[in-house]
């Protein structure tokens, strides 16, 4: 005995209907693509920062070291190379040459001992501890913006020097 399907019914999938699978197929893997693409961007630019930051505070641990030595003379000093529209030309590796992203601008925005006296406009002694503000402006997501112009990221971060121990 002999069994036969329905007649018209049909077996497999249709053209139209591998088609919308593609369809569906090909954007998600768009979607995955573009968020790995920002994935990557966002790690650079996090890299970057934490390479700027590091470079600040290598290049405020002498301060930190002469802090120790006095009444706040030395660090007041120290601090005068920090200030400034310039702000002081760090690197994130001294012993290279490195590119301009290796290169960070550090700048001390604030200066506060303990009795809230400004360290940058007074005279020492301060009151131990100071703490200090300090603005790094460093290049992020490979230097350039979306119309091709340079871009400068900054990061904030603060220091705390215990004086004359």
């Amino acid at each position: 005995m002999k069994i036969h399907g329905f007649p018209g019914k049909q077996s497999g999938f249709s053209l139209l209907e591998n088609m919308i699978a593609v369809l569906l197929l090909s954007i998600g893997a768009i979607g995955i693509g573009l968020s790995t693409a920002t994935t990557i961007k966002i790690n650079s630019d996090n890299l970057q920062r934490s390479m700027a930051l590091n470079a600040a505070s290598i290049a405020l641990e002498n301060l930190y070291i002469a802090a120790r030595s006095d009444d706040g003379t030395t660090l007041r000093t120290g601090l005068d190379t920090f200030t400034g529209a310039d702000g002081a030309s760090v690197s994130s590796n001294p012993n290279t040459a490195g590119s301009d992203r290796d290169q960070f601008i550090v700048r001390v925005t604030e200066a506060v001992d303990a009795a809230g006296v400004d360290v940058l406009n007074n005279p020492a002694p301060y009151v131990s501890p100071v703490t200090v503000g300090v603005q790094v402006d460093y290049e992020g997501n490979a230097g350039k913006n979306v119309q091709g112009v340079d871009e400068v990221k900054s990061a904030l971060t603060s220091f705390t020097f215990v004086l004359g121990l």
